[in-house]
């Protein structure tokens, strides 16, 4: 035994080296390590391009794609304060007014946003979203698709729906008889 440094330590019969030396040769090691993978990653990273374009690009479409939920969110809730702020300020009282107008008749009941084009270019994109709504007081369900107009507004540094959303056509009150009843009926009576 007069040959163990006094910083290593006995585990059952084996020496293991634990002691300051050892832990001072590894700490070394490891920083050199984290301070070579950030200098690589400072000079590699100014050259990644992120696909939809820079980084101020990208860090636009994340606010796109927030913009867009909360929108439809609001909208699902029927809280047209908080939806109009994502309308145009030139138009958001006539937007609130027309959403007031039909908010005890018109429930939406679902959304799916389905996908988001940015336009090549411009700070502008398309989104398709996909409604499940029913008009009162049928509760019969339906399905419309809407495509929306986004853009960029430099001046307020933020996304507006270009065309805020417009109702579906009501269904008719009335049933419509089959045809096959209708062909069949006694003609007088």
């Amino acid at each position: 035994m007069g040959n163990v440094r006094d910083d290593s330590l006995f585990v059952g019969r084996r020496l293991v080296g634990v002691g300051p030396r050892f832990a001072r040769d590894r700490g070394a090691r490891s920083a050199f390590g984290v301070v070579a993978a950030l200098v690589l990653a400072l000079a590699v990273l100014p050259g990644c391009k992120h696909p939809m374009g820079n980084m101020s690009g990208y860090l636009r479409n994340k606010q796109l794609d927030e913009a867009v939920l909360e929108y439809n969110k609001y909208l699902r809730w029927q809280e047209w304060d908080q939806a109009s702020a994502y309308v145009k300020t030139t138009e958001q009282a006539a937007f609130k007014e027309k959403m007031e107008d039909a908010e005890e008749l018109f429930r939406i009941t679902e959304f799916e946003i389905k996908d988001t084009i940015p336009d090549a270019g411009t700070k502008s994109a398309s989104v398709r979203v996909i409604y499940r709504y029913y008009w009162l007081p049928s509760i019969s369900e339906r399905k419309f698709s809407v495509r929306q107009r986004w853009t960029w507004s430099e001046d307020d540094r933020r996304w507006e729906v270009e065309n805020p959303f417009t109702f579906p056509k009501r269904a008719s009150a009335k049933p419509r008889p089959a045809a096959s009843a209708r062909a069949d009926a006694p003609a007088g009576g």
